[in-house]
């Protein structure tokens, strides 16, 4: 699989090569700002299942009920 094909979530210094790498690359709310510039998408915090929540949404295309 070719990393253009990937949607990653990120959130600290760690994550920022695979944001600037993937097809999509998205910071979850409580980022570090850093982290938020580097990716072309934000969604909710960890705290609010954000990843969870993009995933329905963006992926599914569904409204989640959690």
């Amino acid at each position: 699989m070719d990393l253009s094909e990937l949607a990653v979530f990120g959130d600290d210094f760690n994550d920022l090569p695979l944001l600037q790498n993937c097809g999509i690359g998205i910071a979850v709310m409580n980022a570090h700002p850093e982290v938020k510039a580097a990716a072309s998408q934000t969604c909710f915090s960890n705290e609010q299942d954000g990843p969870a929540h993009w995933i329905a949404e963006v992926l599914l295309k569904e409204k989640p009920e959690f």
